[in-house]
């Protein structure tokens, strides 16, 4: 299994980003365009991984509380075009605390940094200048264990599990 942990996008954050796609369609790029069911944040890509369980495990370790993400620009990354992502540091402790968990349970994952954004385009070689996705928000409040297969009509992503924060589960009686 090919499997990544993502925050999944809302429809309202997913509209901007299909009208930048529709802009690059405008301007004639000629470029792979992301499924808007595809659309999502990664937090952590682990790759292939037979056990999914432990994954989950290790995601259900670490506490969150839910948190603001909202649109931000437009940039590349070689021939990847990517929406922006402006999201509070807590994140970016939660994401560290997240691959801390993983690789205690010894579980690889890709070691970059993390930098927020959402693919929008692959093989993308216009320009970013006057793309920008606007400042559309969205409540992140579940993290979810993604896989990805690769199928004739290109890749298909699944939530195959999710972690609800802590603050949206209701109280035991």
């Amino acid at each position: 299994m090919r499997l990544f942990i993502a925050i999944c996008l809302t429809d309202k954050m997913k509209e901007p980003l299909l009208g930048l796609q529709r802009e690059i369609a405008a301007r004639g790029g000629d470029c792979a365009l992301t499924k808007a069911r595809n659309m999502h944040l990664t937090l952590a890509f682990i790759g292939e991984y037979e056990r999914p369980g432990e994954v989950l495990k290790a995601m259900q370790s670490v506490p969150f509380e839910p948190f603001e993400l909202s649109l931000s620009g437009a940039g590349t990354f070689g021939s990847i075009l990517w929406g922006g992502v402006s999201c509070p540091d807590s994140l970016f402790g939660y994401v560290r605390s997240l691959k801390k968990a993983l690789s205690d349970r010894g579980i690889p994952f890709d070691e970059k940094p993390f930098k927020p954004h959402i693919t929008v385009a692959r093989k993308f070689s216009g320009s970013t200048g006057g793309l920008n996705p606007g400042g559309a928000s969205m409540t992140a409040n579940r993290i979810s264990l993604m896989s990805s297969e690769r199928t004739p009509g290109g890749m298909e992503y699944k939530e195959i599990a999710k972690v609800i924060s802590f603050s949206q589960k209701k109280p035991e009686k």
